[in-house]
């Protein structure tokens, strides 16, 4: 075994255990090691080899056909990082990526040493190759040991907020039951002022946020537990597929424009429900059915969410459904689906679709504001809710809310 080789093996174990860089094992990379990691901005993919860099002149097609392929695995555009552990002392620059020369004992460019602390002692001098070279497998079997262990301590702990989620609903229903026995009034009153969407509280009082808190409140255990169970299983899917920041935005985002286009084309006076920010999942998933290389591109997961999508199509038509929610959120989650999948091919659709996506946001807006469609004459659980609100001193609320209604419903 060639020093160089060994010097090469030690400097990748390196940067896989300071800098949380992965090997990539590539067929025919002749002794290479491809290290890969997508949080590094700089240097995602880095080559480290005990070759001679005159060498990179005979092997440069293959190298860049390698690195181009984890470009495409990694989505991302950037240069190659190729090192030599070798003995020469000056190396050509090429404009297709950076080549360094590194040994031990010699020192490397500043910006290197910047971004990879203690690079220059990451080479030791050593005189059995053989013997080096099995201290690093110990090393490195020890390390993948570590990190296997750090990786089920995460797993076993870790928290999803599609399940943080289900936990706010559940205790949202809990509470909404609560104050109903607690305070003597209707179940409907107690939705009311849990956060239930409620027409007339949004038009006299200009409760905008009901648009978000409608689906933490829902209207028997029946209900919630048909979105819970819905949620439970389509929640950590599309975290896998979108990521948590992703999943969040979909979910809290079909939620409100889906209670938007139900305020706008519906006028039934309460609402409650999940519903539409898990169609909104629905529709998100239905898109990464079309984006190469996605997870729901797997035949038995397209067959399923293609199965589910149809079935509650058909809900729909039961009665009491609030269908314009659903099918809002629905529309919703295709969207934004859209706007926040990665597939290249659908870049230069992306503008149209935000500039179309921005105008329906700014119509719905406009449509609820200018909304002034409610009967003008109070209901008795609205000064249910104002006395419940007063006996928990929320004063602030129930005064404002107290004086909207006597301004819109008596011009006082």
């Amino acid at each position: 075994m060639r020093n160089e080789d060994v010097k090469a093996f030690e400097l990748a174990i390196y940067f896989v255990k300071n800098h949380n860089y992965r090997f990539v094992t590539i067929n025919g990379s002749d002794g290479d090691f491809w290290l890969t990691n997508p949080s590094n901005m700089e240097f995602p993919i880095i080559r480290i080899t005990g070759k001679s860099a005159e060498s990179v002149y005979f092997d440069k097609e293959k190298m860049l056909k390698i690195h181009e392929a984890l470009k495409k695995l990694l989505k991302t555009d950037c240069r190659l990082l190729t090192i030599h552990t070798t003995d020469e002392t000056e190396v050509d620059t090429d404009p297709d990526y950076e080549q360094v020369i590194m040994k031990s004992g010699s020192s490397v460019g500043k910006s290197l040493v910047f971004m990879f602390p203690l690079v220059e002692k990451a080479i030791t001098n050593f005189t059995d190759n053989q013997a080096r070279y099995n201290e690093l497998l110990d090393d490195l079997k020890e390390l993948n040991h570590q990190k296997e262990k750090v990786r089920k301590i995460k797993h076993k702990f870790v928290l999803r907020p599609s399940y943080v989620v289900i936990a706010i609903c559940v205790i949202t229903y809990c509470l909404t039951q609560l104050v109903s026995m607690v305070f003597g009034i209707s179940n409907i009153s107690a939705e009311i002022f849990m956060g239930a969407y409620y027409r007339r509280f949004v038009i006299v009082n200009h409760e905008y946020w009901r648009f978000l808190t409608v689906g933490l409140t829902h209207g028997s255990i029946l209900h919630l537990l048909m979105n819970m169970f819905s949620l439970f299983y389509l929640g950590p899917l599309t975290e896998k597929v979108y990521g948590k920041r992703n999943f969040m935005i979909i979910l809290l985002g079909s939620t409100i424009l889906g209670t938007m286009i139900f305020h706008t084309f519906e006028t039934s006076l309460l609402a409650v429900g999940l519903s539409g920010g898990i169609y909104g999942l629905f529709g998100a998933l239905f898109i990464q059915t079309f984006v190469p290389n996605s997870l729901m591109r797997h035949p038995a997961l397209k067959k399923w969410i293609y199965q589910i999508i149809l079935i509650n199509l058909f809900v729909n038509f039961m009665p009491g459904i609030a269908v314009s929610a659903h099918l809002g959120g629905l529309i919703s989650g295709l969207a934004i689906g859209f706007l926040l999948s990665k597939d290249p091919k659908l870049e230069s659709f992306k503008i149209h679709a935000k500039i179309c996506f921005t105008i329906l946001v700014l119509f719905l807006s406009y449509r609820v504001i200018i909304d002034k469609n409610v009967e003008k004459k109070p209901y008795s659980n609205e000064y249910e809710i104002i006395e419940v609100c007063n006996k928990l001193h929320l004063n602030f609320y129930s005064d404002n809310l107290l004086k909207n209604i006597n301004k819109f419903y008596y011009n006082r």
